[in-house]
């Protein structure tokens, strides 16, 4: 553990970046396993996101990579 004083590059390192999901990819993954359609609400905690973009969710939704309902998101029969 570094000392109060040392100064510590907490930057993703370039292999670690690489192996983090888009938030597209995150949202699609979480939509896809979800048991039900789920609520805005309820994206933040499934998606790992602070809060989901919701310009992302609209852009999936006009992409027909998911679909938006009175409850909630859900995914395409064809991304099945």
């Amino acid at each position: 553990m570094p000392s109060p004083s040392e100064i510590v590059d907490r930057r993703p390192q370039p292999e670690q970046a690489t192996q983090q999901r888009s938030v597209d990819e995150r949202i699609t993954a979480a939509v896809a396993q979800a048991a039900h359609p789920q609520p805005f609400a309820d994206q933040r905690a499934l998606c790992g996101c602070a809060v989901p973009p919701f310009y992302r969710l609209a852009a999936m939704t006009a992409a027909d990579r998911i679909v938006k309902s009175a409850d909630g998101y859900h995914p395409t029969l064809t991304s099945l």
